[in-house]
């Protein structure tokens, strides 16, 4: 005779997790067979520590297993003690324990992946807390112009390009810089359309707040001497008010807006390369500073099917932005993808850079005098929308560099909580903030504002932001690091990648060096606005992720926390300074994950 007997098990396969109740159904054809099967259950619970019946085993025999365990690491977690330890061990994408290479070694099971780091220094995945993500995608596809030593040379690269282009597509670059150049002046286009008479060309500046288009690309715009300049742009003029090719902030719209739209093949193209570009550099979380409806649908649907898995806190808008379509944004969402994508804030921009003179001054460019920069938005607009957005539940991100275009942001705000004290805990971010008034600098932490900052624009910018704004102006609120730490200001660190490279060695270098390159700092460089290592690390770890709300979960590697961090090939907080910047990513892991491996045998 047969039958069924049924025994319910309940218990804790991990730590801190019930498990579901499940049924164990037991064929039976005779009663020592029964009794086998009764027995061998039986133990097998005990063995997982699960219970029979309601009841549960008081100490289970044995622990649960990690997924992934690091041992013989030097571990910086990043605690505020500054503390380390040897060995960690993951489960379901985070971090279960944190202690000694034996204490780690009893989570090996059977399935554990054991990862020898052999001394090696480990430490959170870098957050990069400002950039444009889908644009460091889109370099691989563009005519690299980055170091450009003259126009010439310029044009040079994308006259080799545009042979092996068909007549009449668009030819784009990126990454001129004419402050590189002997004759430090704007470009003018006839060179460039000499050379590319059959192909319309747009070349964007390297911070991304000027281009330079030829005469077949204004043609296409219809672009004319009649053409007046935009609210908050500028079209460069020749000394008979003809265009001279280079238009400036809001002025790049009347040339984009002539180039066919991106398809969806080529946004994702875009993202992935991103994300391979991000790891490759140890950046496992990214900041992306203003980012269209098209590329957030995008990254939805590679989330989706698992090819992005880098963290995303996406901004939506960009410099200049006026128009905001709450309606149409709906709520903030915040962690989908099990905490890989977020969508909280809106990017709003004052005013231009300094490489382009479009930064928002008090007073006249010391290179041009009579010319103070552009605004892109009022500080009426400005307020509106911040009110908006406060009483909707987003954060608020505003582009401002010059001195006059953050007092403005500040002003604004000021007024604003003035009105609703509770906005000071919405951690407005003011992004760049790389010239202050002096008495504006005490004004960011009392209103709670985060000063999101790109230490490498200070060695980048410095060599001429004297010639730029003055010596008094550098030396009173220009790159003004520690004068901004000292109020209390929370202080994150970006690239502004495609601006400048994503890896975070070279802002490291700039923030704690503080040099030109050389490893020594230039007379009349404030050295004394350099950044500690710790200051550094902090400003890419835990900073960033306050900056994004996310300082529960993210930027520190103690149990609980998400498993993003990266192993290195030398100690960030014990190499030679001059060194840091040469560093190299070893391994990137997100959520357990090895996401990069640089050596062709694995560190095992």
């Amino acid at each position: 005779m047969q039958g069924l007997v049924c025994f319910r098990l309940t218990g804790a396969m991990r730590p801190g997790r019930r498990m579901s109740p499940a049924a164990l159904f037991i064929p039976l054809s005779g009663p020592f067979k029964a009794m086998s099967r009764f027995f061998k259950v039986f133990s097998a619970c005990l063995v997982l520590g699960l219970s029979i019946g309601g009841g549960s085993c008081s100490t289970p025999i044995v622990s649960d297993h990690a997924d992934l365990i690091v041992v013989n690491a030097s571990i910086l977690t990043m605690a505020d003690d500054q503390s380390r330890v040897e060995a960690l061990a993951v489960r379901d994408g985070r971090v279960m324990a944190v202690g000694s290479s034996a204490e780690i070694e009893k989570w090996v099971g059977p399935k554990t992946e054991r990862v020898d780091a052999k001394g090696r220094f480990l430490m959170p995945g870098f957050i990069d807390s400002h950039g444009h993500f889908r644009g460091l995608g889109q370099m691989k596809r563009l005519v690299d112009l980055v170091g450009a030593s003259s126009y010439e040379e310029v044009v040079r690269r994308v006259g080799e390009a545009a042979k092996n282009t068909p007549k009449g597509t668009w030819l784009k670059g990126r990454g001129w810089d004419q402050n590189l150049w002997a004759e430090k002046t704007f470009p003018r286009h006839q060179l460039l359309s000499q050379q590319t008479p059959d192909h319309p060309v747009l070349l964007t500046r390297v911070d991304g707040h000027a281009l330079l288009a030829n005469a077949v690309a204004m043609k296409i715009a219809g672009v004319t001497r009649e053409t007046p300049n935009p609210s908050g742009g500028e079209i460069i003029r020749d000394a008979r008010g003809n265009a001279t090719g280079v238009f400036v902030d809001l002025a790049e719209r009347l040339i984009h807006r002539a180039m066919p739209a991106a398809t969806t093949k080529e946004v994702r193209r875009d993202l992935l390369s991103a994300q391979q570009e991000a790891f490759r550099h140890g950046v496992t979380s990214f900041h992306d500073c203003g980012a269209s409806y098209q590329t957030i649908e995008q990254m939805r649907q590679l989330y989706k099917s698992a090819d992005l898995k880098i963290r995303l806190f996406v901004m939506y808008g960009g410099s200049g932005t006026i128009a905001i379509d709450f309606d149409r944004l709906g709520e903030p969402s915040v962690g989908e993808y099990d905490h890989h994508l977020t969508l909280r804030t809106i990017k709003l921009g004052v005013d231009g850079s300094l490489g382009s003179r479009g930064a928002a001054l008090l007073e006249d460019y010391a290179d041009r005098p009579g010319h103070r920069g552009l605004t892109l938005l009022s500080k009426e607009r400005l307020l509106e929308l911040s009110r908006e957005a406060l009483k909707r539940g987003w954060q608020v991100a505003v582009h401002a560099i010059g001195d006059r275009g953050n007092h403005m942001v500040l002003n604004a705000w000021d007024e604003l909580f003035a009105e609703q004290p509770e906005g000071k805990n919405a951690r407005f971010r003011m992004e760049h903030v790389q010239m202050l008034d002096g008495k504006d600098i005490p004004r960011l932490a009392p209103m709670g504002l985060i000063a999101s900052m790109q230490t490498c624009h200070g060695t980048s910018d410095l060599a001429w932001a004297k010639d730029r704004i003055g010596v008094e102006r550098v030396e009173e609120g220009a790159y003004a690091w520690q004068k901004i730490i000292a109020t209390g200001a929370v202080f994150c660190n970006g690239t502004d990648t495609p601006v400048e490279p994503v890896s975070p060695f070279n802002n490291l270098d700039a923030a704690i060096l503080r040099d030109f390159g050389e490893g020594k700092a230039k007379s009349g460089y404030h050295a004394e606005q350099r950044l500690t290592r710790w200051q550094a690390l902090n400003s890419y770890t835990t900073a960033g992720a306050y900056a994004s709300f996310e300082e529960k979960i993210k930027g520190r590697l103690l149990p609980g926390m998400l498993a993003d961090f990266v192993i290195l090939n030398q100690d960030l907080m014990t190499c030679p300074e001059i060194a840091i910047k040469a560093t190299k990513v070893l391994r990137t892991v997100v959520a357990g994950e090895t996401v990069y491996r640089a050596l062709a045998k694995p560190i095992r």
